[in-house]
């Protein structure tokens, strides 16, 4: 099972760290807003995506609807996003009529916005999520064309009030929606001394809900030895990426996370030099030179196969045809020779500079930013000093 929270303003300054340890590991933080009848992004928003990323939770944004367009209201989410991670972040419509301007969306004009969010930002539509009050949904469907989209459904019923990591109830659909993916049971769940605290349940893997499908590790896997034998481990070394080894070994980066995730965390850009990662098996491909095309593989993602090659998946989804980027198939090849590489990009740390502020100044994360410069910057992300030249691209 799968435990995270949502959180707002009213739980500014939580404790992220000592939330993970209890078991936390997703957060869902609300982002923006429309009704009260003005548009505006939520306080608090970016310190808690900040200090949450920084947990390595995984995480998420949710908008909250009112009276009114919901293309105007997609497009002011999708441009007020702090610290995006589109490989990996959910994005949410918390679909219920709250405050003055608040309003109720049925399924057309909910897929309106999601589908609005999904053109702007690229994230597939199994990482968004649309909040279902359980009541409103049941008396307010059909909601086939959100389901067969694969839209995650959100969905919330709190029974008595339980105040563990587990529901007390198994949502009661009445055959009105196809499924739920993830449950809000409670609103009074304790978390790293926070008394009030919504829960979510979900029988999905962390790993799946936050960055595409995962390949499910084999019941048996060959445990590391200390001398390594070809095949049964690797440890990672400074500059390493999580795709890097992947393809050393053959293998999508997803199956190399489902893998080791109990050693990694709950944020696959975080690998540290030293860490032994299981290989299932398989030996380091032999192939030095670039390759030209590149096949789908199950979990691959456009924009993770062109991170992974040096271009970007506008390029690839271009040069392949793509008129969906987010549609790919396992076994599809793709065609890489002849998408331009990604430009080589720098910046000079100043005085005062974090990782963060100089990531949130070029549309990138810390992590990302990390793992490009971890030989520069060393072991401890926060130790960035002037005069250091950092690459962004």
């Amino acid at each position: 099972m799968t435990f995270g929270i949502d959180v707002s303003k009213w739980q500014s300054g939580m404790d992220y760290p000592r939330a993970r340890q209890e078991g936390v590991e997703f957060v869902i933080v609300k982002a923006a807003g429309f009704n009260t009848g003005t548009l505006y992004v939520a306080d608090g928003y970016p310190g808690h995506v900040d200090a949450a990323r920084k947990a390595g939770l995984c995480i998420g944004h949710y908008f909250v609807p009112g009276k009114g367009d919901p293309v105007t209201q997609a497009d002011f989410f999708a441009d007020n996003l702090h610290d995006f991670d589109p490989a990996h972040d959910v994005l949410a419509l918390d679909d219920e009529p709250l405050d003055d301007n608040g309003v109720y969306w049925k399924q057309d004009d909910a897929l309106k916005f999601l589908a609005r969010v999904h053109e702007r930002t690229g994230v597939p539509w199994s990482r968004l999520w649309l909040y279902c009050p359980a009541h409103l949904t049941r008396d307010n469907g059909p909601w086939g064309k959100i389901t067969d989209k694969g839209i995650r459904i959100w969905w919330s019923a709190y029974g008595d009030f339980p105040t563990g990591h587990t529901p007390d109830h198994e949502p009661a659909l009445n055959g009105k929606i196809a499924r739920w993916d993830i449950h809000q049971y409670s609103s009074v769940v304790p978390v790293a001394d926070r008394k009030t605290v919504d829960a979510n349940y979900s029988r999905i893997s962390c790993a799946e809900l936050f960055g595409g499908a995962v390949t499910s590790a084999p019941a048996s896997v060959p445990t590391a030895s200390t001398g390594h034998p070809a095949g049964t481990g690797y440890t990672v070394k400074s500059g390493d990426t999580l795709s890097g080894i992947a393809e050393r070994y053959g293998m999508g980066w997803q199956e190399l996370y489902s893998l080791n995730r109990t050693v990694i965390g709950g944020d696959p850009s975080l690998i540290k030099p030293g860490q032994v990662l299981r290989i299932s098996g398989k030996a380091p491909v032999k192939s030095p030179t670039i390759a030209s095309s590149y096949t789908v593989r199950s979990g691959d993602t456009l924009s993770g196969i062109a991170a992974a090659h040096g271009t970007t998946w506008q390029a690839l989804a271009k040069l392949n045809g793509l008129s969906d980027p987010n549609v790919i198939h396992p076994g599809d090849k793709l065609k890489l020779s002849g998408a331009p590489a990604a430009a080589v990009k720098t910046y000079t740390v100043r005085s005062g500079d974090t990782l963060s502020g100089i990531a949130s100044k070029h549309g990138t994360t810390w992590q990302k930013l990390y793992a490009l410069n971890k030989a520069t910057i060393g072991s401890d992300a926060s130790l960035i000093k002037p005069g250091q030249k950092l690459r962004l691209t």
